[in-house]
């Protein structure tokens, strides 16, 4: 269902169901150092509901002498995820949970985005923020407790200029926030670290 209130606002929201065969897990094996192997299941299936909405700030030009409001917009989408696996009987050193949901999936993910992008002066500048929850890093066998994955704040900005018609520059900073990585194996905190912040720049040549 899509929903245009002008030009510059919408709202969406979708229903989704995946199905999935013999989907591919990351596994965490019994022993005193951190064994990873990977192994499928039988089947699983994701199901959901999807909401997006985009939102020019146009409307505050009516209290400015400018209109540069209109170039600026937020736009945000949210999902909630259901998901379930279906495990074999040949899954090595026997499933922990046979209750769970598929490895790697989180039961939501957002995504925030406040951006500027003026055409006439060829620049843009985004600031976007991502979240996911909690998810399965490794699946556990031999009665071992799932590794779960916490859930992570990113936050990013780009900054882009077109120079001299052919040329685009760019700037780049990632994981502004440097949030902890930490995955949990039942109450026991099994690793933990930050990723650190990377900055880049470059310059892009459009040869047509």
């Amino acid at each position: 269902w899509d929903k245009y209130f002008s030009e510059s606002e919408f709202v969406s929201v979708s229903l989704f169901y995946k199905q999935f065969f013999n989907p591919i897990e990351m596994i965490i094996l019994p022993g005193s150092s951190r064994i990873i192997s990977f192994d499928n299941a039988e089947s699983a299936e994701n199901y959901g509901i999807e909401l997006e909405v985009y939102q020019t700030l146009s409307f505050m030009n009516r209290f400015s002498e400018h209109d540069f409001w209109s170039d600026i917009y937020i736009s945000g989408n949210y999902a909630y995820i259901e998901s379930e696996i279906v495990l074999g009987t040949d899954r090595p050193g026997g499933q922990t949970n046979n209750s769970r949901p598929l490895q790697g999936q989180s039961p939501y993910v957002g995504n925030l985005q406040l951006g500027y992008d003026n055409l006439d002066k060829d620049l843009s500048v985004s600031l976007l923020y991502n979240i996911f929850g909690e998810r399965i890093s490794e699946a556990g066998t031999s009665g071992r407790p799932d590794i779960y994955e916490q859930p992570f704040n990113q936050l990013d900005l780009v900054i882009s200029k077109k120079l001299f018609d052919r040329f685009k520059f760019k700037i780049k900073a990632t994981n502004l926030l440097d949030d902890e990585v930490i995955f949990l194996q039942g109450d026991e905190v099994t690793r933990k670290f930050t990723k650190g912040r990377t900055f880049s720049i470059s310059i892009d040549y459009d040869i047509f």
